[in-house]
């Protein structure tokens, strides 16, 4: 990511003149004044400067549009690893991510589509699934009523996520498992949902009642296929539409798994600031107690916590990447 994913918020050196001059007055009363130890409101303050450099901050992440931005931002990930991790380890590591890297970019397959269900459940045939969604283009099919029905994680396989489309065959009426399975499939992975209608009840009447279960990305995605090759040709028209963009297709599914890639690597990355981070805090913190307790003058140990922290703040940038103006 080109700057950093965490931005340190910039400090008016108007306010950080008048917290640092109003800290020292402070110093100053409470020692020549109330006869309040020096070294104490010292300590107190670089231990608040540590703590708040140490708050996990707030970053502004504008994610690419486009399969190329995404390419740039795992670069950019791939030689900030270079400069925090270790050597030994870095050399090994590299050539994995930069091989997971390679691979995606030289994905060459057909357009793939899964139709997923839980366990137990009866799905069309591959062959009339086949027929239906024919058109001028090749296409990877598969059937999978392979979810369970009782799980710790709730987590999809991983083939699912490199899907182009998936089909999630619903039965009615609807339950609570179906829904936590819908809300695994990501929101950047185009998707359908195929239900069959309950007997002696009005299609319309069910599929309003589905639409106000369902969360608002399935609302216009549901396809109602009632048995019969005829049926699902009608059915599934709206997924062969979406077939005739094949390289519109590919692009939207490589941005998905660069996407993916570089949220994994991101957060080792920041496994790796964070170790690096807490070495420095360590060290600022031995760094001022020896001021403090070595200053002669009781009211310049707190300028010492402001250089330090001054310091610490560029080390930071450096971990993070990130430009620090002066201010």
């Amino acid at each position: 990511m080109k700057g950093s994913l965490i931005k340190i918020p910039s400090l008016p050196v108007g306010k950080v003149g008048f917290v640092l001059g109003s800290l020292i007055a402070g110093q100053w009363v409470l020692n020549d004044l109330v006869h309040i130890p020096s070294g104490g409101l010292a300590v107190i303050a670089a231990g608040a400067g540590a703590w708040f450099l140490s708050k996990p901050s707030k970053g502004l992440f504008v994610p690419p549009n486009s399969a190329k931005g995404w390419v740039k931002r795992c670069k950019e990930v791939l030689k900030q690893f270079e400069s925090l991790e270790d050597q030994t380890v870095h050399i090994k590591k590299s050539t994995e991510r930069a091989s997971s890297l390679q691979k995606l970019l030289t994905r060459e397959s057909p357009q793939s589509l899964t139709l997923l269900s839980t366990k137990g459940l009866d799905l069309p045939v591959i062959d009339d699934l086949n027929e239906a969604l024919k058109n001028s283009h090749p296409l990877q099919l598969a059937c999978s009523s392979s979810l369970p029905l009782k799980n710790q994680s709730w987590e999809l396989p991983n083939e699912i996520f490199e899907q182009d489309f998936i089909i999630y065959y619903l039965p009615l009426p609807l339950r609570a498992v179906d829904l936590l399975w819908l809300e695994k499939i990501p929101n950047d992975l185009p998707s359908w949902i195929m239900t069959r209608s309950q007997e002696d009840t009005d299609w319309c009447d069910q599929l309003k009642e589905l639409q106000s279960q369902l969360p608002e990305r399935w609302g216009n995605r549901i396809l109602k296929w009632d048995k019969g090759i005829g049926d699902l040709n009608n059915a599934l028209s709206p997924v062969r539409r979406c077939l005739d963009r094949p390289k519109r297709n590919f692009d939207i599914t490589l941005q998905r798994l660069l996407s993916k890639l570089h949220s994994s690597w991101q957060s080792d990355l920041e496994n790796l600031r964070r170790d690096k981070f807490r070495s420095i805090q360590n060290r600022s913190q031995w760094l001022v107690a020896g001021a403090v307790f070595a200053s002669p003058v009781p009211s310049t140990d707190l300028l010492s916590v402001a250089v330090v922290n001054g310091l610490m703040i560029q080390e930071m940038g450096s971990i993070w990447s990130c430009k620090i103006k002066p201010e």
